[in-house]
This record gives C-alpha cells, structure tokens and sequence, in this order.
C-alpha cells in the first residue's frame, strides 16, 4: 500500500541499467540510492509500512516485460530520473519518460531528477528533462578536471546531504498529494503508445507547473521566511543563489549554517529552470530578502538556449536590479589562468567578490544579517534665509540690540521684536515673528518673570501654525541674579544661564551655536 491514496507506487526509479553496473567496491548506485531513498522517506513520513518506490533490478528482454514496467509508471505518484549519458541513449527510459509525461498531464511538480554523470557538450536530455533542475550527485576532480560520481564509500558527507535533500523534496510532493487525494488513470499503456507520444513530440514541453511555490499553479501563498525565536525584527532574510554543481556541499552547508543561527533563507526548494518561470521565481524570492548570496565556483553553469547569459549571471543582474545587497564568494585557492571561460573568469574574479575562507565567509553574512540598521541621520530641516527671531520686553532692549547687532555684523539673518507703538501691530508683528522665524532667542533679564512666561504659551499656541518647528529655541537668562525662577521647561528650549553678565564670550558662543 501506498502512502499516496490511489496509487500503486510512491516512487517511481527511471534509470539505465548501466549505471547499475557493480562498481570496484562491491556495490551497486542505484540499488542503494534507492535502498537509501526508501528510508529517508520512510524517516521523514513516519510511515514506514506505506512508502513504495518501484525499482526495476531486472534487464528487459521482452515487451510484455516493458508493458509491466510502464503500467507502473502510470501508477506511480512521483517519477524520479537517474540522469547520465546512459540514459539520454536507451530508449526504455526514453519510454518510460514519455509514459510518465503523458499520465501526469504536465504536472512537473510530480518529476524530479538525479544526475549521475554530466551529458557531453552538445547532448540533451528529452523534455521535459533538459531544462528541469537535477540533483547532481556527481563533482569535478580539482586535479585532473574529470567529473566523478559522489558515493558513499568516497563522499559520505555530500553524499548524506544530497540523499537527504531529494528525499525532503520527494516527502514534501508526497504529502501534498496525499492531501489532494488524487487518484491516477490506470487504463493500461503499451509500448507502442509510449513510443508514439515521444515520436510525435520530440521536442514538446508539459504545460509547466514549477515545483517552487512562488510560481505554483496551485493557488497556495508562498511560506514567509521564519523569523528568529526571539522575535529580532532586525534579522534579515538571506537569499542564496542557485550554484553550480561542485558547490552544492559549500551551499547546504551555508543553508544548514544560517538554520543554526535562526536566520531565515530562501528559497524554500527547487527553482523550475525555464527561463522565464525561474527568473519569476527567483525575483520573487529575492523581493522577500535582504541580502543576496552567491558562492561561485571554477565552471559557469549551464547557459540554456532561453537563457544564453547563464543561471549565475541572471539571479545576480536580478538582486543587482532589485537593489539587493550582495555578498559573493569564491575559494582563495582558485587562480584565473585555471578558468577558461573568459566570461566567466572576468565574473569570478570581480571586484565584489570576496576570495577569504568559506567560515569566515559565513560569519560575515551572519553578521550582516543580525547587526541592528544603522540609526538614520538626524534630518536638519533647511530653514533658508528664516531669520533668528530676538523676543526681549522694553526692559531688555539694550542686551537684545547688542545681540542683534553682533549677528548683523556678521551676516547672521535676524530680526529684532518691536515692542513700541499701536498695541495691535506690535500684536500682528510679534505673532508673525513666532510663525516665520528660524530660531528663536528669548531674553530673561530686567523683564518680569510673567512677560517671558506669557510669551513662551504665546509661542506654543502659534507653533500649531508653523510648517516645523524652530530650529533652535533659546532662553538667555541675563542679569540680574536674584530674581524668580521662571517654572516652565518645554522640550526643545534650552535655558542658558547668563545671570553673571551677557559677556562677549558668552555672545559670541551663542551666535555661534545658533549660525551653525
């Protein structure tokens, strides 16, 4: 019984039997990826009795044998491909491709795909494969520049890390079906019927329908990033880039890095590789984030026929547009003579890119990511040719004309109160005063404590009616020494004590102050 209601298989395995070769150490690949497989579903389901993956040992003699084989096909709820050389040049996988394709009516989200060995140059893979995205369970040797298939015996760490990812993949396509509850067709399926729909669309696309669940036909809301336990506002979400093949190590360590640390990271699974549909995906995935991350590697990618400038160059033209910070990476040991892509040799080794060891790497975008932003500048509001307002009672006039003239000489706009004539246009002028002016500066000496007091509520009246505040607001509180404390403090005015005698020093320190 299968974990998907209404079908006979889980998983369907698609693979070339040369590729199930026992290699030099006893073993076979895709017997125990698949051995392997079944049990991290098994782990990640907790449903042990109910995963099936249908995996076929047997080397096909017979037709009736490859009408068995593809009425599984038909039966199963995910088709997974073991991508190589091999299998670009059987046609039984070509049929079985083909069946699935047909079955599924073009749902992609249902396909994945492994990459044992990279095709030659030149070679493609039948679609809707060759512009999907494969797990590559292969990695360059540094030295001789060969491409070597990831085992357990020689990489059991990366070898752990990609099992783990396709098998999470596979779970989460898995309960999504479960839910829906879908049941297949199962109207039996020949040979000839299979090899007719490869014959009649060699080149033919499924309606695309992208396992990324920003662009999911299926209307679900893409899951936002989680934040952090604490609840850090500040923590920023963290995109990183699709890699190249011997980068996948570096970049689920990056993933696994930032998970430990609480800081969100996207994308939440597999890119679709058509051009258009990935570079929806990965704007709106850069739309969510903060920084964009890139770590780069000795190759360039693939460069399909829709997207000549190639996966690496085009997520980063799309976070450089969007405004994104971006943080990219390459191996201090990488020399340039070694790339021969010059396009890419000029990339690699931009000016942006930091060659320093992959953990101090990670710690810088952990710091970036958590560090609080930078506190705004204060904003100084323009005030122009605003002239600094000098309020003083008849009492004061002296010490109020000795400060307006010292800021006249030097060029200071200003404008000294008038407290003589009609009572009502020394009203109109004063009040106007407190509305136009830049700053203010409020002499406390001879008057009465009740006059400054009286012009203080003035002022906080009239400020209703300015655009901003005065940009400055001074108290000078000049001679003599004994008389009542004023009792009033606002925000924003500033009380000097001047009680000892208005000196030029004293002068020449607020003029200063209030010209800066």
């Amino acid at each position: 019984m299968a974990f998907v209601p209404g079908y006979e298989n889980d998983v369907f395995i698609s693979y070339a039997h040369a590729d199930n070769e026992v290699d030099v150490f006893g073993g076979a690949w895709v017997d125990k990826l698949a051995k392997y497989l079944g049990i991290a579903l098994k782990q990640r389901l907790g449903r042990g009795d109910e995963v099936r993956i249908f995996f076929d040992s047997k080397r096909l003699r017979a037709n009736h044998h490859l009408d068995e084989i593809l009425q599984n096909v038909r039966g199963s709820a995910v088709f997974l491909a073991i991508g190589s050389p091999s299998y670009i040049n059987r046609q039984w996988t070509r049929d079985e491709l083909a069946a699935f394709v047909d079955c599924s009516k073009g749902d992609s989200r249902r396909l994945f795909a492994v990459e044992r060995l990279p095709l030659d140059p030149g070679d493609r893979y039948p679609d809707p494969l060759n512009d999907y995205y494969r797990v590559n369970f292969w990695q360059r040797d540094p030295a001789d520049d060969i491409p070597l298939t990831v085992t357990q015996q020689l990489n059991s760490d990366l070898y752990y890390v990609l099992l783990q990812k396709l098998a999470e993949q596979i779970r989460s396509q898995l309960v999504a079906m479960r839910k829906q509850g879908d049941a297949p067709d199962l109207a039996p399926i020949s040979i000839a019927a299979a090899s007719r729909h490869q014959a009649e669309n060699p080149v033919a696309e499924p309606a695309a329908v992208p396992r990324h669940p920003s662009v999911a036909a299926t209307p679900a809301a893409p899951p936002e990033p989680a934040a952090s336990d604490d609840g850090d506002a500040d923590v920023k979400t963290v995109m990183i880039a699709q890699v190249t093949e011997d980068l996948e190590a570096e970049r689920e360590q990056l993933v696994s890095y930032l998970d430990q640390c609480k800081i969100p990271n996207l994308p939440s699974d597999f890119y679709p590789q058509g051009s258009a549909d990935f570079k929806e995906a990965v704007a709106q995935d850069i739309a969510r984030s903060q920084l964009f991350v890139q770590l780069l590697g000795r190759t360039s990618g693939r460069r399909p026929r829709d997207m000549p400038e190639g996966y690496l160059a085009a997520q980063y033209h799309l976070a450089e547009e969007a405004g994104r910070k971006i943080l990219q990476w390459r191996s201090p040991d990488l020399v340039a003579e070694d790339v021969t892509d010059e396009t890419h040799r000029a990339f690699l080794f931009g000016e942006k890119v930091a060659a320093i060891g992959f953990e101090s790497f990670k710690a810088q975008i952990r710091k970036l990511a958590t560090e609080p932003p930078p506190r705004p500048e204060p904003e100084f509001e323009d005030f122009g040719d605003a002239p600094i307002f000098i309020n003083a009672d008849t009492s004061d006039q002296p010490l109020a004309e000795a400060l307006f003239e010292k800021m006249r000489t030097q060029q200071v706009p200003v404008m000294l109160s008038q407290p003589y004539g009609d009572a009502k246009d020394v009203r109109q002028d004063l009040e106007r005063s407190w509305r136009e002016c830049g700053s203010v500066v409020l002499i406390y000496g001879a008057a009465k404590n009740f006059w400054v007091r009286n012009q203080i509520m003035l002022y906080n009246k009239l400020k209703r009616d300015r655009d901003r505040p005065p940009r400055k607001f001074k108290i000078l509180n000049c001679p003599p020494a004994e008389k009542p404390s004023l009792g009033i403090a606002m925000p924003g005015i500033d009380e000097i004590d001047c009680r000892t005698g208005l000196s030029p020093e004293v002068v020449d320190s607020v003029v200063l102050d209030l010209a800066s």
